[in-house]
């Protein structure tokens, strides 16, 4: 009779795989693919090792302070997106592990730093700018002409957050924020003086988006 995984194993697969960012339902898929269970105990000895040496590595890298950092060619843009879709009350959770999971159910691959083909890319960073689509009615298509400030995803995340914002102020007994005529005077007014779409380094426009979202997720929690 093959030898069940000991105590030591399991414990060390349930650490690891959480470290890796695998949440329970996604174990549990895990296992019934490769090997036709669904519970840790039920892997063999030799099988539990395998595991172990298949999430050696997965585990993301930690920032100072808990925070996960993420490594690789597309790591950068899907983050980015991500964010932005979290900004936008699209996304429940910020952190890098439920994307490092969005990623693994876009593409089958179990962490952002192994993406590295295009093409495997590309599933995953469409899906997301899909979902953003419907649910924040982001249009992606570039516009031929427009200033390059205009056509980056940055500057549409942005429109889109403005759009959900002023809804949901107007909805209040005292609007506040849907007073202001764009979101580049509003901006300037609640955020930067010097705030312009077509010079606003890459800093700012993070700064704008997150001042964003922190009001948009006010009003839905108000």
């Amino acid at each position: 009779m093959t030898a069940l995984a000991t105590t030591a194993q399991i414990r060390a697969l349930q650490a690891t795989r959480r470290n890796a960012g695998l949440s329970d339902d996604d174990w549990h898929d895990r296992l019934a693919t490769r090997y036709g269970v669904t519970s840790t105990k039920a892997l063999t000895v030799i099988q539990a090792n395998a595991e172990l040496d298949s999430l050696k590595g997965s585990a993301p890298e930690r920032r100072p302070g808990g925070r996960v950092k993420l490594s690789g060619p597309y790591a950068g843009k899907l983050q980015a997106l991500w964010i932005g879709a979290w900004n936008l009350g699209i996304v429940r959770e910020r952190d890098d592990a439920a994307l490092i999971a969005f990623v693994r159910r876009q593409t089958g691959i179990d962490h952002v730093r192994w993406v590295r083909d295009a093409e495997d890319a590309a599933k995953a960073i469409e899906a997301l700018k899909g979902w953003m689509a419907r649910e924040a009615d982001i249009d992606w298509s570039p516009v031929k002409g427009a200033p390059a400030w205009y056509n980056a995803p940055q500057y549409r995340i942005a429109s889109a957050q403005w759009r959900i914002l002023c809804a949901l102020d107007r909805q209040r007994p005292e609007p506040r924020w849907s007073r202001f005529p764009n979101v580049e005077t509003f901006l300037a007014t609640t955020l930067d003086e010097d705030f312009r779409l077509g010079d606003a380094p890459a800093a700012l426009w993070r700064q704008a988006m997150n001042h964003l979202g922190g009001l948009i997720r006010d009003l839905k929690g108000a």
